[in-house]
């Protein structure tokens, strides 16, 4: 539970200054499109990191699954 509340602190703020800043720079008229998108983003993303997740676990989880997982994400962080 800790570690879910230390997690989940820092992806609230993210999410409030995300929308902030989306809400700064959309013009009115545009507001409702790039809010849309704006989650439409977040959503492929969960489903990416679950997918990826589900990859590397490939059933319970473990030791390996998890290095598999830190790795695959170090190596996709350092090609963009």
């Amino acid at each position: 539970m800790a570690v879910a509340a230390v997690l989940g602190v820092p992806n609230g703020f993210y999410n409030i200054g995300s929308q902030s800043a989306l809400c700064r720079q959309a013009s009115a008229r545009d507001a409702g499109i790039a809010a849309g998108l704006f989650r439409t983003s977040q959503y492929v993303g969960a489903n990416i990191a679950a997918a990826v997740i589900e990859l590397c676990f490939a059933g319970p989880a473990s030791d390996p699954g998890l290095h598999r997982s830190v790795a695959w994400s170090w190596g996709s962080a350092r090609c963009c």
